[in-house]
């Protein structure tokens, strides 16, 4: 997990237990690009995207374009994972129902959801903003 501030940069190190997730399919799930980086969100997206499939500890990850596709020719399942999405955004919440259809159409039990909040910065900051970068494994099931 990464936290990157306007201030500093925070490099959080957990250990989590991973192992039973390696080499498994990840989707890997975006939230809508901030106003300030409407012009460079998707160069950077594609960027994160590029480093995921390059991690020999992850499987098979179905990236943006591929889950577009898969979502473009199904409207309904589109619906429904904008719906997962803002859920799991607002709440911190996997809402199983919706989980587990996109994870079928998908043919993934994991997504990768990279999350970006923006937050004012205290007087100390140089910017006028403080931003949080997360990168949430989240079982689809």
């Amino acid at each position: 997990m990464f936290l990157l501030g306007g201030c500093k940069t925070i490099d959080v190190k957990g250990k989590p237990d991973l192992l039973p997730y390696m080499q498994k399919p990840v989707v890997f799930l975006t939230i809508k690009s901030p106003d300030n980086l409407q012009k460079v969100w998707p160069e950077l997206m594609g960027q994160v995207e590029i480093r995921l499939k390059e991690m020999s500890t992850l499987g098979k990850v179905t990236g943006l374009k591929e889950r577009n596709h898969k979502l473009d020719s199904n409207p309904k399942l589109r619906s429904e994972f904008r719906t997962y999405l803002s859920t799991l955004t607002l709440t911190g919440i996997s809402e199983k129902n919706l989980a587990w259809k996109i994870e079928e159409e998908l043919n993934s039990p994991l997504f990768l959801l990279l999350d970006f909040v923006s937050y004012p910065c205290t007087k100390e900051c140089p910017s006028n903003v403080q931003l949080v970068i997360r990168l949430k494994l989240i079982e689809a099931h």
